[in-house]
């Protein structure tokens, strides 16, 4: 599942459907013009699918939260005027947010299990996969992970 990461609506429909769950999720930026995802150039390629950021979470309507309250924060959006804990926030730096404006910003979420045992996939191990698989197409991690 996608959505904006400002559309509130989609938002509220989808905290239930996560709520408590685990899994990965992927925050991209789109071309607002084209409706396509941006192409942003990397190390050893460009990457057309306009990650941002990778991570994992045992508890995905939480993070996600914490991930849109950062963000929000960073750009001071709404009522937003400083930025939580969480690091796409605070790696979202003034140069960062004028090439990728909040309204281009979306979120995918991938549920899964965090231990292996049950779930279509360790959400662990897919993470690392995923990051591993960028870091060797690429030359480094998404511009917002650490």
């Amino acid at each position: 599942m996608k959505f904006q990461i400002q559309d509130e609506e989609t938002w509220s429909e989808t905290w239930p459907q996560i709520e408590g769950k685990a899994g990965i999720y992927k925050v991209f930026s789109i071309d607002t013009k084209t409706g396509k995802n941006l192409s942003i150039p990397r190390i050893l390629d460009i990457d057309d699918s306009g990650t941002i950021y990778i991570g994992m979470s045992k508890n995905l309507s939480a993070r996600i939260a914490e991930v849109r309250k950062s963000l929000f924060g960073a750009y001071q959006h709404g009522d937003y005027k400083s930025v939580s804990a969480h690091q796409t926030g605070k790696k979202a730096s003034e140069v960062f947010r004028a090439n990728f404006p909040i309204e281009a910003m979306w979120v995918e979420i991938f549920p899964g299990d965090v231990s292996g045992e049950e779930g279509p996939y360790d959400a662990r191990k897919e993470e690392s996969r995923m990051l591993s698989a960028y870091v060797d197409k690429f030359g480094d991690t998404p511009p917002l992970n650490a």
